[in-house]
């Protein structure tokens, strides 16, 4: 008798497609994770719009959507495992963005119903796909196999630039959830969230994030480029994409870097969260809430957290009051490392973290005066939220 599947994959694949992205661009970020630690410099977004009928109406909606990269590309050996949900080659890694083993197919099947990729290096080009249907309709429990093949004239011509000598192309097709049914609609989208995302790579300083060329691309006869440029709440970076001061930085450094070492284990073994705080230019400040530059602020009111220069979320976390006007002039972001994952509560598909809200020590004192020096001296996680609050406050 053989025995059940622990995960049942014609019906779990649905549920994966449900795995908790907040939107196209979250999901999208996975894949621009995978291509930036494959040591990528250049990634191209692309859009393939095709004319459907509706009711009486002939629109332009979008079909696929594909993801190119000149990294250092996939052997067939990874590429086997690439689109298993699980399994990955950075599993458990605390030196880089993924870890988890699911982004990919993940992020492909929360806004598509079939994901192919194709990856070259080594003078050879393979290709693997993983279709929902396919799966649900034949009961299917293993991955399919990896072939040689040769990249397709239609998505390598859509590539901008000369073809890298290894990378990666993957394409979602059959898209049934993505945010908008239109390139420029989606690009609006995109591009407020993956210029915040990726600031650290957009910019001119290498320190922290080495920099990569981002760019959304539709293609067809009205083919458009659109060139990432950093989304910054510290307002710190150059180049940028605040109207009217592209290539200046409208805020200062507030105080100097907060680094505080935070134990990670009982063994005492600790990594650095750094705290840095900018305040807006007196005369950022005179232009007013409603200005332009006064609206790209209101959109970036709050504090961001930054994981390996990435940023996993952003919020007030109750450090302050987001409805309060004043608080667009200043950003604070709070940067550590993978090894803190558990502490931060990162959540599998790096979309969040959790129990990070502020933390009143007056107020839980009143509440368990008798529990408070045994929670901070041995609790890691509240050791934490003690440590980010006192800087708040």
């Amino acid at each position: 008798m053989v025995a059940d599947a622990i995960i049942p994959a014609m019906t779990a694949i649905e549920t994966f497609r449900d795995a908790g992205y907040r939107n196209t661009a979250s999901a999208l970020a996975e894949l621009i994770d995978n291509s930036i630690e494959a040591k990528a410099t250049d990634v191209q977004v692309f859009t393939f719009e095709e004319q459907i009928q509706i009711k009486s109406r002939t629109v332009y909606q979008i079909q696929e959507v594909a993801v190119y990269d000149n990294g250092e590309g996939m052997s067939p050996k990874v590429l086997n495992v690439c689109l298993q949900f699980g399994n990955g080659t950075r599993l458990q890694s605390r030196s880089g963005m993924g870890r988890f083993g699911i982004g990919l197919p993940n992020a492909s099947v929360s806004q598509a119903r079939r994901v192919e990729v194709y990856s070259w290096k080594d003078g050879k080009c393979h290709h693997t796909y993983l279709d929902v249907d396919e799966v649900k309709e034949k009961n299917l429990h293993t991955v399919n196999p990896v072939v040689e093949t040769k990249l397709p004239k239609s998505y390598a011509e859509s590539i901008d630039g000369e073809i890298g000598p290894s990378g990666t192309l993957i394409i979602w097709k059959k898209c049934d959830r993505l945010d908008m049914a239109r390139s420029r609609t989606l690009y609006k989208a995109l591009n407020q969230d993956l210029c915040r995302i990726y600031r650290h790579f957009l910019d001119d300083d290498d320190s922290y994030g080495k920099k990569v060329k981002i760019r959304l691309i539709t293609t067809g006869k009205d083919r458009k480029i659109l060139d990432l440029r950093a989304n910054d709440p510290l307002y710190l970076m150059v180049p940028n994409n605040v109207p009217g001061c592209e290539e200046e930085p409208t805020n200062v450094m507030h105080g100097t870097v907060v680094d505080i070492p935070i134990e990670y284990d009982h063994d005492g073994n600790t990594s650095s969260v750094q705290i840095r705080f900018s305040i807006a230019l007196p005369e950022t400040q005179a232009m007013g809430g409603n200005s332009p530059v006064g609206q790209h602020y209101a959109r970036n009111t709050g504090i961001s957290f930054v994981r390996a220069a990435r940023e996993i979320d952003f919020g007030s976390f109750s450090y302050y009051n987001d409805k309060d006007e004043r608080e667009r002039w200043w950003g604070c972001e709070i940067r550590f490392e993978p090894i803190l994952d558990e502490l931060f509560g990162v959540t599998n598909n790096k979309q969040a973290v959790r129990g990070v809200t502020f933390l009143d020590e007056k107020e839980f004192r009143k509440e368990h005066p008798e529990d408070w020096q045994e929670i901070v001296g041995h609790d890691l996680k509240m050791q934490l939220r003690h440590e980010l609050s006192r800087v708040f406050f």
